[in-house]
């Protein structure tokens, strides 16, 4: 692998940082262990082996716009809280 690209001014401990170490696939490590795929659980990917909850699935499906970049000055969230808590949105 080349060496990292940091620009002169980066921080002198950025230099120091190891490289990320990529993990096996689940396919691989079951391969390596004579284990079947289903029985390799990353934890240390962070990944989680049951996936999201029926609610958490349900609460995605019901967003149409998941797909679209939300509004950057987040104006619907700052309506809100200007409300709620009785101030000016600008504020």
């Amino acid at each position: 692998m080349s060496e990292p690209c940091l620009p002169p001014l980066a921080r002198p401990h950025l230099w120091e940082m190891e490289g990320y170490e990529p993990i096996d696939p689940p396919e691989v490590v079951a391969r390596e262990l004579g284990l079947p795929p289903e029985a390799i659980v990353k934890l240390d990917g962070n990944e989680n082996p049951y996936g999201p909850s029926p609610r958490a699935r349900e609460a995605l499906a019901r967003l149409d716009s998941l797909h679209l970049y939300p509004d950057p000055w987040q104006r619907q969230l700052r309506r809100a809280l200007a409300e709620r808590l009785g101030i000016d949105e600008a504020h």
